[in-house]
């Protein structure tokens, strides 16, 4: 992920405070969320903000983790999260 000016990049924190949720501070939209795990970081996109809106993924898959560790919620999105970068312009 590419964020053109940080100055307009929030980054947002639920209770664990594990992962990054990257948040527009110009728009409002949920960007993606990014978390390092074992030295590495790993990320996910808002789809809808891709060129379809997200079609060609398919229906969003509704889905509660509140039960999962913060050892299984990592495990979880290092299987299923792609390796990422955040670069700063």
């Amino acid at each position: 992920m590419r964020v053109q000016d940080e100055t307009q990049l929030n980054r947002y924190h639920f209770g664990m405070k594990m992962v990054d949720f990257l948040i527009c501070k110009n728009c409002g939209n949920y960007i993606g969320a990014v978390q390092q795990i074992d030295n590495q970081l790993f990320g996910i996109m808002n789809a809808n903000l891709a060129e379809n809106r997200g079609n060609q993924f398919g229906e969003a898959k509704h889905a509660f983790f509140e039960q999962e560790t913060s050892e299984e919620r990592s495990a979880r999105r290092k299987d299923v999260w792609t390796p990422a970068t955040l670069k700063f312009a």
